[in-house]
């Protein structure tokens, strides 16, 4: 009987669990936060808890069952202002690498192949929300396994760790210098480290 692969050695699994681990905390509170795609509202910066803005504003007879995912986007948006004057260590440092190093999104092209595709900032998209839509992009890579298209890990160039290993890097020091940005949203990280996301 042979068993599942093991592990790459080369890669970090350190820097890869403390990315995921800020990641999944970070996306379960954007939602309990009411940062949600088709809610139905959009979440003020200061929203508060317990009164009504985790809410959909439909009546519930109204109302029928979506995916709850979190809205990067609009949270990009929340805190864009405040974005360019993190002062966490390193935080300007790893949005100019992870928009340098812009991971690429995976698709079908034309001939019904895989490929990776770049992604340009959107006109009129802030610098918070285009480096948070990089961030997903290089989760979504990573564990839902688009790394790996042409025959699994054995298949990645020594560069091409380090590059990935750069990018989740970045993506860590950007997650921490956003955990400060809205008020909010941290309480709800608390929460959720705390062990309240379920």
């Amino acid at each position: 009987m042979t068993s599942f692969p093991k592990f790459p050695g080369e890669i970090d699994r350190k820097l890869v669990f403390d990315f995921f681990w800020k990641f999944s905390v970070f996306e379960c509170a954007l939602k309990q936060g009411g940062f949600l795609k088709k809610a139905g509202r959009e979440p003020s910066r200061d929203a508060g808890f317990g009164s009504g803005d985790r809410q959909c504003t439909a009546q519930p007879h109204q109302r029928k069952a979506i995916p709850a995912e979190a809205d990067w986007d609009t949270f990009g948006n929340a805190i864009k202002d405040d974005f360019s004057r993190v002062a966490s260590p390193g935080f300007q440092e790893a949005v100019t690498k992870i928009i340098g190093l812009s991971p690429k999104k995976q698709v079908i092209d034309k001939d019904g192949k895989l490929d990776f595709q770049p992604v340009k900032q959107g006109v009129g998209e802030s610098k918070a929300a285009y480096s948070l839509h990089l961030l997903r992009i290089a989760r979504n890579n990573l564990f839902h396994g688009g790394k790996y298209p042409d025959g699994g890990p054995s298949s990645i160039a020594p560069r091409q760790i380090v590059r990935d290993q750069e990018i989740l890097r970045a993506a860590s020091i950007i997650l921490d210098g956003c955990y400060e940005l809205h008020p909010a949203i941290k309480q709800s990280i608390d929460e959720v480290a705390a062990g309240s996301c379920n």
